[in-house]
């Protein structure tokens, strides 16, 4: 018998997982399962998690719910997944959101156009913040 990869969904909680500081046990109880073993039948793709328990899991193990559902979606169901983002667009997760509102703050005039000279020096800023340790609130002083 051979034993099915784990997908996408599987491996990005097995990586939330790994990188949390809490057992199985603790996460289960936490995103309400009765159960430690369905945590890891879900790690280990031999379940799929289920999509109305992803925020409960997500808060779980410290991770982006919005995220953790375009993988879920996107592996599961991507007929579904397809049709809802061309109706409603995408989710953003919450670093998007961030940046989002950092933009929309700093462009209340509509000034600002993105532009290849702009978006090129976005990717360096991008390159950057990706190679540091990020602090929980950018905007809070470091005293």
């Amino acid at each position: 018998m051979t034993m099915k990869t784990p997908g996408a969904t599987a491996e990005f909680l097995s990586d939330a997982i790994e990188t949390s500081a809490l057992t199985h046990i603790e996460i289960a109880e936490r995103a309400g399962f009765g159960a430690s073993n369905v945590i890891s039948m879900m790690r280990l793709g031999r379940m799929k998690v289920p999509i109305d328990r992803i925020p409960d899991l997500a808060g779980a193990c410290g991770i982006d719910p919005r995220r953790f559902l375009r993988i879920a979606m996107a592996e599961y169901h991507p007929d579904v997944w397809e049709v809802l983002r061309g109706s409603f667009g995408d989710v953003l997760t919450r670093p998007e959101q961030d940046l989002l509102s950092v933009f929309r703050v700093l462009n209340q005039d509509g000034e600002i156009e993105i532009d290849l000279e702009l978006t090129e020096a976005l990717a360096g800023l991008f390159v950057l913040a990706s190679q540091r340790t990020p602090r929980a609130d950018p905007f809070e002083d470091e005293t």
